[in-house]
């Protein structure tokens, strides 16, 4: 991962040139802008500073081994010199054992103009929370909801009536930010979200394993002459391609907010994960930037 804008460089972390061959007090110290990460679990022998099977270096986090790399919070406030930022992650998931993601989105439903009905989906999604032997809400209206419920339309019957999204913090293998709310960056084994609040401030980007993967998580603030007014946004780029973008409401748009955490951590509960490199920059990067 090539870098992008050295005079906005805030933390560069690269794998290259470690090796679990160092001392013991040289391997578990990884300094970054004289802070320094914290190694859990490590047995130094199939994990921590090891060649992937391109021989090429990486920080090999298995076997329930969890490691907390300090990039310092980072603030979003239109009023700082600095209100963008960008977040690069170089990185490769292995030997996922639960397939489980961040954020499972599930579209809602109201009765279509040609079923003579009005109704939505309000109580049936109540009732599909309340429940927990169908994991599939399509699954849950078909078999189990709509034929106990004759007044309601049939299946054939519903149209699209908006998105609803559910965060799952539980089988993490990446965090930065809270736990307790979803704010900030948060990885599975198959799916990263960059959210500033945890709603419609939310982008995601699906991926898999065995694959180099490098992730960018870019926020923009500016105001641009064309609109004359506040542009923020969100983004995920996967390997140099946009994925994922949202604008900050109208309502939060003028509000600070901060992630709330000093470090990125890293675990293995899920699956492995090799780290290439880290890169925090105080600028928001563009696609010639990332690509």
């Amino acid at each position: 991962m090539e870098l992008a804008r050295s005079n906005d460089l805030k933390v560069n972390f690269v794998a290259t040139g470690r090796s679990n061959s160092e001392s013991k007090l040289s391997r578990e110290t990884l300094e970054i802008n004289g802070k320094y990460a914290e190694f859990k679990n490590f047995n130094w022998y199939n994990n921590g500073w090891v060649f992937d099977d391109n021989n090429t270096t990486c920080l090999r986090v298995s076997n329930g081994a969890e490691v907390s790399i300090p990039i310092g919070q980072l603030s979003f406030d239109n009023s700082s010199s600095t209100p963008t930022h960008s977040i690069e992650i170089q990185f490769k998931i292995r030997n996922p054992q639960n397939y489980s993601k961040v954020i499972t989105k599930y579209t809602r439903y109201k009765a279509s103009d040609e079923s003579g009905k009005s109704w939505t989906d309000r109580d049936a999604w109540d009732a599909f929370k309340d429940q927990t032997i169908y994991v599939n809400y399509d699954e849950f209206l078909t078999k189990k909801y709509l034929p106990e419920h004759p007044e309601a339309p049939s299946y054939d019957e519903l149209t699209y009536n908006g998105l609803d999204q559910d965060f799952n913090l539980n089988n993490l293998v990446c965090a930065y930010g809270s736990l307790k709310n979803p704010l900030g960056i948060y990885f599975s084994p198959q799916d990263a979200v960059f959210t500033a609040n945890g709603d419609e401030e939310t982008v995601s980007v699906d991926f898999v394993e065995d694959e180099m993967l490098y992730l960018t998580f870019v926020y923009t603030s500016s105001k641009p002459s064309h609109t004359g007014g506040d542009s923020k946004l969100l983004e995920i780029f996967l390997n140099g391609v946009l994925t994922s973008v949202a604008r900050r409401s109208d309502k939060t748009s003028n509000s600070a907010w901060t992630i709330d955490s000093d470090v990125i951590k890293f675990m293995s509960n899920t699956c492995d994960i090799d780290i290439y490199s880290i890169r925090v920059y105080d600028a928001s990067l563009t696609i010639p930037d990332v690509v």
